[in-house]
């Protein structure tokens, strides 16, 4: 049996949320490396990601549903240390 579309609404915004963390951490990776060739390749992960919120925000408008403004407002946050990227969500602690 098939998924009800207010179920495959809420999976595809689901997904969406997880690209969008996604594009954030390329983002992130892109503006943390120096290497050219790195940085030139995370920007291309990072506009793949954007395009792909993109298709799933328009398959959930198909269903009915309403795609949310910022999917990513409960992915983790992301952010330059010495060593490498920390990742934290909304509302937790950091150490």
């Amino acid at each position: 049996m098939g998924m009800e579309p207010a179920q495959a609404v809420e999976t595809l915004k689901g997904l969406a949320r997880l690209v969008f963390g996604r594009q954030r951490a390329f983002e992130a990776a892109r503006d943390r490396v120096t290497n050219s060739v790195l940085q030139a390749a995370f920007e291309k992960f990072a506009r793949e990601s954007e395009q792909f919120v993109g298709e799933l925000a328009d398959e959930v408008r198909r269903l009915g549903g309403e795609p949310e403004a910022e999917p990513g407002a409960e992915t983790p946050a992301y952010r330059p240390t010495s060593s490498g990227l920390l990742f934290s969500f909304p509302g937790q602690r950091r150490a």
